[in-house]
């Protein structure tokens, strides 16, 4: 990989890990659901004042990728950050668990 697309890439990473650092830490509701902090990175990152707004494609370009916003979500996740409160959200995080663990038992 280029230089240049390895430091775009970081960058990006890097820019989503402080935004998404911060919904989680302000905003209890990002933290149940990853459609609802990436519909929030993609506010803050279209409009500052986190208002509706339309998003021309070349702003809509510079959004980080849904996956990235979710690995850093779980990267937070895996330190203990920011957990889901809700039981639904945790249930289904155990229940995933489970099934891993169940599935690589063979």
């Amino acid at each position: 990989m280029s230089d240049d697309l390895r430091s775009k890439f970081s960058q990006e990473f890097r820019t989503a890990k402080g935004l998404v650092f911060r919904l989680l830490r302000d905003e209890p509701r990002c933290r149940e659901s990853d459609k609802w902090l990436c519909y929030r990175v993609y506010q803050v990152v279209a409009n500052k004042d986190g208002k509706s707004v339309f998003i021309p494609f070349e702003i809509f370009d510079k959004f980080p990728s849904f996956e990235t916003i979710s690995r850093v979500r779980r990267k937070f996740n895996e330190r203990g950050m920011f957990l889901p409160s809700s039981n639904t959200v945790i249930e289904r995080e155990v229940k995933k668990e489970f099934v891993r663990e169940w599935s690589a038992e063979g």
